[in-house]
């Protein structure tokens, strides 16, 4: 399995859940942002204490595990 950069899974954060490095935010709720239409711009906005390339990293990574889950159908 593929380790990622920007989306990281800690038991001591959130449970467990995948979130984007650093921070407390989701993984998921990016991902949902982004379905909404949100571009990394966006999200820059909404989320101006995460710096722009760790925003782009980590659109990047779930893209790449969509794409992935959509391999494995």
């Amino acid at each position: 399995m593929k380790k990622h950069k920007f989306i990281i899974k800690d038991k001591l954060v959130m449970g467990g859940e995948p979130v984007i490095i650093g921070t407390r935010i989701p993984a998921e709720r990016l991902a949902r942002l982004i379905e909404q239409g949100f571009t990394p711009q966006n999200l820059k906005r909404d989320f101006p204490q995460v710096d722009s390339k760790v925003i782009k990293g980590a659109v990047k990574e779930i893209t790449e595990l969509a794409v992935g889950a959509l391999k494995a159908v």
